[in-house]
């Protein structure tokens, strides 16, 4: 997993799809299919459609909306190529706005529903419907 999913904003079903994905490696491994060594061969893409369909489509469609500057897909590699550089920086822009956010609601008194920020409105949406149940 990478650290940048370490958040509170990061909904569990990207969490839970990430992880399936990945523990899914542990079960069926690489191997070689009409010639090419395949890290996901065939089976592998069953096995997550069966256990991960569910929280496959949401969880890169919030992977890319919040990480996209930072991700190369490596088809050749089949892979998505984290660019750390770009990576810190999305995560440290993220961090300002979240504390520029607690610092305008604290001055204002304004609540939490009451102001959202760019980027991050729908993930504090996510966050606050979470933290409400």
């Amino acid at each position: 997993m990478h650290h940048a999913l370490n958040d509170p904003a990061t909904p569990d079903y990207v969490f839970a799809h990430v992880f399936k994905h990945e523990i899914l490696h542990t079960r069926i491994r690489p191997r070689e299919v009409e010639g090419k060594w395949l890290a996901h061969p065939p089976e592998f893409w069953e096995e997550e459609s069966r256990i991960a369909e569910a929280d496959k489509g949401q969880a890169w469609e919030w992977i890319f909306r919040n990480f996209a500057a930072a991700l190369k897909r490596d088809s050749e590699h089949e892979c998505i190529w984290v660019n750390n550089r770009s990576m810190k920086e999305l995560l440290h822009n993220r961090h300002c706005a979240e504390q520029d956010l607690r610092h305008l609601r604290e001055a204002f008194k304004i609540g939490y529903k009451e102001l959202h920020f760019g980027f991050r409105e729908q993930a504090l949406r996510d966050f606050e419907t979470e933290k409400d149940s």
